[in-house]
């Protein structure tokens, strides 16, 4: 089985590859045939933090979208910046009822540290239930143009948070690409942070493979149950990311601790195998 935790469906302006996305429904089709074409059972999809979101579905309108279909788990993405009463409520009954599987940060992409004390009622929350929390961190500062994704997101300051919330869940999105031996010194020692690897293989495929190699080989051999396979889709490329693991030279054991076992158990998936 192959789980991935971290995919997008959203309209891009500027498409990496391939022709504008006009619809909503045109961007899940293609993402249904993505993860037949590379074998991804199930996937996590992350939404907008904010709803009616013209490129990119908030919460609601994504399950609408995709109301019926199985093989798709989501997501909370709280919005700090913006927060309404009541919002802290409304996240716990949704992880509570199940209907999303924990949360998700942008520090970097919207103006806040990763570390911001406005979130600990969340990583409290989470803390407390037993889910996950996600927090981008990316050392990709033109990435989008003019945000501040190295310093908002530096894995100091996820650990941090995990020093605050010692039994919370936390997982670093995107290995802090693409300084990842940087992060996986910083983050190490803290056994509540795992490692997401969407966003981890570059457009140069092979010098990506090269570059998150050696530190994601360390971290396994120090702890294989902390990496969880992602993608990031529709950014980056699925087959990239899918080989990237497959060429490791661990044993199957580990590749499927990292394709779907870590992430059923940190996600609490209940799948048929």
């Amino acid at each position: 089985m192959r789980i991935d935790v971290h995919a997008h469906v959203c309209l891009l302006p500027e498409p990496c590859r391939g022709e504008p996305y006009r619809t909503f429904p045109e961007v899940i089709g293609n993402l249904k045939r993505s993860m037949q074409a590379n074998g991804i059972d199930h996937t996590i999809l992350i939404p907008d933090n904010k709803d009616g979101g013209a490129e990119m579905p908030g919460l609601a309108q994504l399950m609408e979208l995709l109301r019926g279909e199985t093989c798709f788990s989501y997501l909370g993405c709280p919005n700090i910046l913006q927060e309404q009463p009541g919002d802290l409520a409304r996240f716990r009954d949704l992880l509570v009822r199940g209907v999303v599987k924990g949360l998700k940060f942008f520090p970097g992409h919207d103006p806040f540290h990763a570390n911001d004390a406005r979130c600990d009622p969340y990583f409290g929350l989470c803390q407390e239930l037993g889910v996950p929390v996600i927090i981008h961190s990316a050392n990709s500062p033109s990435h989008p143009p003019g945000r501040m994704n190295g310093p908002c997101t530096d894995p100091a300051l996820i650990v941090e948070v995990a020093r605050r919330f010692p039994n919370l869940h936390l997982g670093i999105a995107h290995f802090y690409w693409p300084k990842f031996e940087y992060c996986r010194e910083t983050v190490e020692a803290f056994p509540n942070i795992f490692i997401d690897l969407s966003g981890v293989v570059d457009d140069d495929e092979i010098a990506g493979r090269e570059r998150v190699r050696e530190p994601l080989l360390k971290l396994l051999a120090r702890d294989p149950r902390r990496v969880v396979f992602g993608t990031d889709w529709m950014e980056c490329d699925t087959a990239k990311h899918v080989a990237m693991v497959e060429a490791l030279p661990v044993d199957d054991k580990i590749k499927e601790m990292i394709f779907s076992e870590n992430a059923r158990r940190i996600y609490r998936l209940d799948l048929a195998t």
